[in-house]
């Protein structure tokens, strides 16, 4: 096995490996984060922590303050001030007992009137009397506000010494601002230097003291006293906004230092702030060793931990890769070879149930193959059933008359069964009800002609009956079947069934019942050279014979339903015509029986002119009635094939206007005729011809208004002569086109009814166009006319004709 089949395959060991190192580096991950965890709380708590001591600086700052300034304010308050008497002897006792009560402004105390000037010192001193103070701000907004205000880093106006000062404002009794009681301290003091005393943080670190304009007052680190602060620009800020923060703050341009972590905490009622101050770098030093102690522990941890995993890998793959061979023999179908183990726990456990796995899987194949012989056998004869049914049901499609189904039904079922077998199809008399052999294939059955079976009757008749199937297995069986014969039958046929039925091995016979209506009966036999029927196939032959009794009554329905089609067909027409013709008889019969009556009354006197008229209505009426006649004897031919033709060469222009001249005396319509010059003679029946353009000229005359034009044309196109007739009546719509030339038929439109006719013309008129081999249509548009065209062929040889009108 090469090296890179070993490296790729994949085994037990190497996924357990893998799931080990996948454990492994979960829990590194979840340790490292935990250990990162644990540096940035450690980071968190430090940072709270020097926030916390600069917030306590702050409040034992400003408790100090608190302290001075309520000594203050209660000194302002005492009655020995008043600078309206110019005696300031009280006033000096009260600021010689002010040097010892305050921590801070304890050094030098003053007495200001409300301009601002300094009317008395302590300790003495005799410079300051006089002096104006109101350029320092906090000792001006001490006058205009009346309200306690304390300085940062100033310089004394005498001494010259950078001083922190206090002012309250002195009030009358009537609670207006008189003056200021002050006090001030030199920063170099011990009060300042204890406040920060003890608060240096490592090497790097100190804690400061700031007034509002970022000067350090006070630190563990001396030379920063009256520095501004490394980062002045961001703790002014935070001082105006009384904001405490801690975090790492970059130095400033101009300034010497590195990064430093910074706690400051401002004080509420000054504008004075605390910072603690480190050096970055030594401010992360323990989080660092942390991280690097806990990343060699997680280290050696992994270390171990893969080893022991190894290790217990290997104990533990060594049984499972003798296994895994057993099993990679059982896939490869050796089931023969025994699954041994001596080992007593879970593995061992799990070859035992391998070898019994082993076992089982030998005695299912065994059973399993038993099986697939069984289902391939199965599988065969079901499909040889579905091919069959899918064959009959092909030929039952393609099969539409009734007539022709039992053939081809006995047919298809001997050839999709077995070629040789014998077969006879028994449908049922649909005026009897007794069973008749519409087919029979395999044997001769001329000896059974005639042969008609009662329900119950013989083998056939037996299953109609019950409704259910029957399995001969011998010729005995199917000699029993044909039990119960009538003696009819019996005499008749009795030794013609013996002498067919006694050949039979095996036979089947199933009723045919469709929508639980039984129609018949299908019966196959095996002969001597034929493989025998067996039971499982009298289940095939009744789907077969199911699917031949849906399509032999499906056959008899649309029999059925042409019949009944067809029969009222017939009775509309009879109905129509027996309309049509008894209204077109009505009215000249009326006026002949009129007349006639008129010229028979004894009491009549109606001189010779007068009887002239009425014998011409007369004859008139009785020419119209000869003409219906007529076309009722031209549609009976025509239907019955008989219509009589005697082509000639005919002159079609001639024709037509000769008809036209007939028609104009008594039409108030102008008729137009246009032939072309030397229009060809056509082949036909000129009095057909003169028929077909009277009825469609009588047709243009009722159909059009008065005034209107008519015309005839023709031309000739190939060996053809196109007639049309055109009118501009009122049209035929476009859903009557297809039955204009129905007999009877008659369109129904606005002002149709009062035009009368048999509906026989157009129809006539197709009639004789048929015979002559030609055809006529019509175009149509409701208020546009219409026009009729008809087509003739032309003569064989031209003949000479003259144009006469």
């Amino acid at each position: 096995m090469s090296l890179r089949s070993v490296l790729t395959k994949k085994t037990l060991q190497k996924e357990i490996g893998l799931l080990v190192v996948l454990g492994l580096g979960v829990m590194f991950s979840l340790f490292s984060f935990l250990a990162l965890q644990a540096v940035k709380r450690s980071s968190e708590i430090g940072l709270r922590e020097r926030l916390l001591v600069a917030q306590m600086t702050a409040d034992h700052v400003e408790q100090y303050l608190r302290e001075d300034v309520d000594t203050f304010e209660g000194a302002a308050r005492s009655p020995l001030i008043d600078l309206s008497d110019g005696d300031l002897e009280p006033e000096r006792r009260l600021l010689e007992g002010l040097k010892d009560r305050p921590r801070f402004f304890s050094s030098n105390f003053y007495l200001f009137d409300r301009t601002g000037s300094v009317l008395l010192a302590y300790p003495p001193d005799p410079e300051a009397i006089g002096l104006n103070m109101l350029d320092f701000p906090h000792m001006q907004s001490t006058l205009e506000t009346g309200r306690p205000q304390v300085s940062g880093v100033i310089l004394d106006t005498t001494t010259r010494v950078p001083t922190v000062s206090l002012a309250v404002p002195l009030r009358d009794s009537a609670g207006r601002v008189i003056g200021a009681l002050g006090g001030s301290a030199p920063i170099s003091r011990a009060t300042f230097t204890d406040v920060v005393k003890g608060l240096k943080i490592g090497k790097t670190g100190h804690t400061q003291l700031l007034d509002g304009n970022g000067i350090v007052m006070a630190s563990t680190d001396p030379g920063d006293v009256l520095q501004k602060s490394h980062h002045r620009d961001n703790l002014l800020l935070l001082i105006q906004r009384k904001k405490a923060t801690v975090g790492t703050f970059e130095s400033e341009e101009g300034l010497v230092g590195h990064d430093e972590i910074v706690a400051f905490a401002p004080l509420s009622t000054v504008s004075w702030g605390v910072a603690t101050q480190q050096d970055a770098a030594e401010a992360q030093v323990a989080g660092r060793q942390l991280s690097r102690n806990l990343l060699v522990l997680s280290l050696a941890s992994l270390g171990v931990t893969l080893l022991v995993a190894f290790v217990v890998t290997k104990r533990v793959l060594a049984p499972i890769e003798v296994l895994t061979e057993a099993t990679q023999r059982i896939a490869e179908g050796d089931l023969d070879r025994e699954i041994t183990s001596v080992r007593q726990d879970e593995i061992g456990v799990l070859s035992h149930a391998f070898d019994a796995m082993r076992v089982k899987l030998k005695e299912s194949r065994e059973e399993i193959a038993r099986w697939n012989a069984e289902l391939e056998i199965r599988v065969e004869d079901r499909t040889r059933e579905l091919s069959c049914l899918f064959e009959i049901s092909k030929a039952l499609v393609s099969t539409i008359a009734l007539e022709d189904l039992p053939k081809v039904v006995v047919s298809k079922i001997v050839e999709v069964l077995q070629p040789g077998l014998a077969a006879a199809l028994f449908l049922r008399d649909e005026r009897g009800g007794q069973l008749v052999m519409s087919y029979a294939q395999g044997f001769d059955a001329t000896p059974l002609n005639g042969l008609r079976l009662e329900i119950g009757e013989g083998a056939p008749g037996v299953v109609l009956q019950s409704h259910s199937a029957r399995f001969c297995r011998s010729a005995f069986e199917t000699m029993a079947a044909w039990n119960g014969l009538s003696w009819v039958n019996r005499g008749r046929y009795g030794q013609a069934i013996s002498d067919i039925f006694w050949q039979a091995q095996s036979a089947i016979c199933v009723p045919l019942i469709a929508n639980e209506k039984a129609i018949g009966s299908l019966l196959l036999w095996t002969l001597h050279d034929a493989k025998p029927f067996q039971p499982e196939d009298v289940r095939l032959v009744q789907a077969l014979a199911d699917q031949v009794a849906i399509s032999v009554e499906k056959a008899r329905l649309g029999r059925e339903a042409e019949e009944a089609s067809a029969l009222r067909q017939a009775d509309a027409l009879k109905s129509q015509f027996l309309s049509n013709v008894s209204h077109e008889l009505r009215t000249p019969l009326g006026f002949i029986m009129g007349y006639v009556t008129t010229l028979l009354r004894q009491d009549a006197r109606v001189d010779a002119k007068t009887r002239r008229e009425f014998l011409e209505i007369i004859r008139e009426e009785s020419d119209k009635l000869a003409e219906l006649i007529d076309s009722l004897l031209d549609m009976s031919r025509i239907e019955s094939g008989r219509l009589h033709i005697e082509k000639e060469p005919v002159h079609l222009p001639r024709l037509t206007r000769r008809l036209v001249r007939k028609m104009e005396a008594g039409a108030s319509r102008r008729f137009l005729v246009e032939f072309p010059p030397g229009m060809p003679l056509v082949n036909a029946d000129p009095r057909r011809i003169e028929q077909v353009l009277r009825n469609l000229l009588v047709n243009a005359v009722k159909y059009s208004p008065e005034g209107s034009n008519i015309s005839v044309s023709g031309v000739v196109d190939g060996g053809i002569a196109i007639v049309k007739v055109s009118d501009e009546g009122r049209g035929i719509p476009e859903s009557d086109l297809e039955r204009v030339f129905e007999r009877f038929y008659r369109v129904e439109t606005t002002g149709s009814n009062g035009v009368g006719g048999a509906g026989l013309g157009l129809s006539i008129c197709r009639g004789i166009m048929e015979a002559h081999g030609g055809r006529i249509w019509v175009e149509s548009k409701l208020g546009q006319g219409s026009t009729f065209s008809f087509t003739l062929p032309l003569a064989a040889e031209p003949v000479a004709v003259g144009v006469l009108g």
